[in-house]
């Protein structure tokens, strides 16, 4: 579960780059992520040329699921955005499978990541 995740997190920070290099846009975001023990923390930072940072989102997997945190620049500072995701992993072990759960409603993968870096990518306060 939390290699898919960072897979689909990676894939969606790829696809951003790819898009501001067409555009010519200096923007570009990188996912990196930390293991610790049973934990992995998934960090995607955005950054210019320059490398300052200006933005990010950590994803800290815990037993019960992932809390999102999201750091966003607001014009003057990066501060942390008053709105994290939690998203509840629901185990059904009868299926071998699990369901992702934001606000009590079930969402695929992919719906999980772009809620949570979204805000991120398209961060008027960034440029």
């Amino acid at each position: 579960m939390l290699e898919a995740v960072y897979r689909q997190v990676e894939k969606d920070v790829d696809s951003m780059n790819a898009l501001n290099i067409a555009q010519g846009n200096k923007w570009q975001f990188k996912a990196d992520k930390a293991v610790e023990g049973s934990r992995m923390i998934i960090t995607v930072m955005r950054h210019y040329s320059d490398d300052e940072n200006r933005g990010m989102v950590r994803f800290d997997f815990k037993e019960w699921g992932i809390n999102i945190s999201r750091f966003l620049h607001d014009g003057w500072e990066v501060k942390q955005d008053k709105e994290g995701l939690l998203v509840n992993i629901v185990w059904d072990i009868e299926k071998g499978a699990c369901e992702m759960l934001v606000d009590d409603e079930p969402n695929e993968l992919w719906q999980v990541s772009q809620k949570a870096l979204l805000p991120l990518f398209f961060n008027p306060n960034l440029d």
